[in-house]
């Protein structure tokens, strides 16, 4: 999964489906650190045990809810601890999971706030520089990612403010198998 890799915590997600804006390049339904995009059920959770627990306890009948881990390559770690306000501890990266891919988001007041994907960057990127989603979404690459990050941040695109960083989406089963 990429030994650099720091984890951030946990986060459970609801799916979104009937992405109007996919454009072909992203699967229905879609899953997002983005809140705008998928409705996060609670607060980021720093253990997989705790997320994995509110899961069971607070959302037994949706089994759509999705246990997600964010991590950041490690040379993005420590610019993303002092702006997110839950990003306290450098953690490995639990073992298990799933690396679906990497998400760029940016980070508004402590929180993470808007992905690529709010903006139709998704189509941008894969028409401008190559760089398409994979079947689950993200982008397969941190260095894709970060190139998309970059450009991001110059301003250039319209997206909303940065800072912009390449997320590794990890999903994990609801239950410890």
């Amino acid at each position: 999964m990429g030994d650099d890799l720091v984890a951030l915590g946990y986060l459970l997600v609801q799916p979104f489906a009937g992405f109007t804006w996919a454009d072909g390049l992203l699967p229905d339904p879609i899953v997002s650190a983005c809140s705008c995009l998928c409705p996060q059920l609670g607060d980021p959770s720093h253990s997989i045990e705790a997320a994995r627990t509110a899961r069971r306890d607070r959302f037994p009948a949706q089994p759509d809810v999705r246990l997600i881990g964010l991590a950041l390559a490690g040379h993005a770690f420590e610019a993303v601890s002092d702006l997110l306000a839950w990003a306290d501890r450098r953690l490995p990266v639990e073992p298990g999971g799933e690396l679906l891919g990497f998400e760029p988001l940016n980070i508004e007041l402590g929180q993470l706030s808007h992905s690529w994907l709010c903006n139709r960057l998704h189509t941008h990127y894969a028409d401008t520089l190559g760089i398409r989603p994979n079947p689950a979404g993200f982008i397969a690459t941190v260095a894709e990612a970060q190139r998309c990050c970059d450009d991001i941040n110059t301003g250039a695109v319209g997206a909303e403010p940065g800072p912009w960083f390449p997320f590794a989406l990890i999903s994990y089963a609801a239950d410890a198998t």
